[in-house]
């Protein structure tokens, strides 16, 4: 937890929390797996959460953390269930898994 702003953290945290172990979970394919990613994402966060809440957008800096934990997990190995960061851009690939395995809009 971070020592400054906590309270907008654990809000933050709470309300993402859900949705990143879902991602991690279909990039990485395991639930273990998924829950390090995460879990790591928001540690890294709240080391600079200060600084993040004070850039332009602080989701899209969550979100990069969650992304690079999730590749740092992940495979492209033949038989992975979901293996379209392997043929897509990253923010290409998020779109396609974020649309099309967890149903949330594309907006």
């Amino acid at each position: 937890m971070p020592v400054a702003f906590c309270l907008e953290y654990a809000a933050f945290r709470e309300l993402h929390l859900d949705w990143y172990l879902r991602y991690a979970y279909v990039r990485t394919g395991e639930w273990t797996r998924a829950t390090h990613c995460v879990e790591a994402a928001f540690d890294a966060l709240s080391a600079g959460w200060a600084t993040v809440l004070r850039s332009a957008c602080p989701a899209a800096r969550a979100w990069e953390l969650l992304r690079d934990q999730a590749g740092e997990r992940t495979t492209c190995a033949e038989g992975h269930s979901w293996n379209i960061h392997c043929l897509l851009r990253d923010a290409q690939a998020d779109a396609v898994l974020l649309h099309h395995r967890l149903d949330l809009s594309i907006k």
